[in-house]
């Protein structure tokens, strides 16, 4: 009895898979739950061509006043940049050493391929886009700018910059501008020291 045991053991593990087999193939020709049925069923990929609605498109506006997940208990200041149908001043929410890492984060991500990684408006990119390089971000143009104006910037671009609402929602937007008002005094400090250190060596 010991000796058979193990070897019944065997034999049911192999069994197991081809009876399951042959009972789901039976149980779907017996009119059984098709659970391949939402593989094959009629649907619509993003942006194709759709009869039902007269724009001729599947993918449907939000009604007006629809409020995003991320923005269900912001203020308009934070989910528009405006405040009182103006631009905001300041950024409108805590500019903490979080906020600092994701606006870092987001900006390698999506600005830094043109702007370059510290603002300057040198990369790779930008040495070899038709029509001159983008804007360096440390300009006192880009510098005086409010936060409200840099948030409109980004959420719908200018000119060859595209509209970058759809990857960055308004916290990403407002930790991006965060980041960025600290490339220019990051880039004033390491030229004072490096004028000073040149002033120490010729003094040598």
């Amino acid at each position: 009895m010991s000796r058979a045991g193990p070897r019944m053991r065997r034999w049911a593990v192999l069994l197991a898979p081809a009876c399951l087999a042959a009972a789901c193939s039976g149980g779907a020709q017996r009119g059984a739950a098709d659970l391949e049925r939402m593989r094959r069923q009629q649907r619509y990929g993003p942006y194709e061509a759709s009869a039902l609605f007269s724009d001729g498109m599947a993918m449907r506006t939000p009604p007006e006043g629809t409020v995003a997940h991320e923005g269900r208990e912001q203020t308009s200041a934070v989910t528009t940049g405006l405040e009182g149908g103006a631009p905001v001043a300041r950024i409108p929410l805590a500019v903490t050493p979080e906020l600092l890492a994701a606006g870092l984060h987001q900006f390698e991500i999506h600005c830094a391929v043109c702007h370059g990684r510290d603002g300057s408006g040198r990369s790779i990119m930008a040495d070899n886009m038709p029509g001159g390089p983008p804007p360096s971000l440390l300009t006192p143009q880009v510098v005086s700018r409010t936060a409200g104006e840099l948030f409109a910037l980004i959420s719908v671009g200018r000119g060859r910059m595209p509209a970058l609402a759809w990857a960055l929602p308004p916290t990403h937007r407002w930790a991006v501008i965060a980041y960025v008002r600290t490339l220019a005094p990051a880039a004033a400090g390491a030229s004072t020291r490096s004028a000073r250190a040149q002033d120490r060596g010729r003094t040598r």
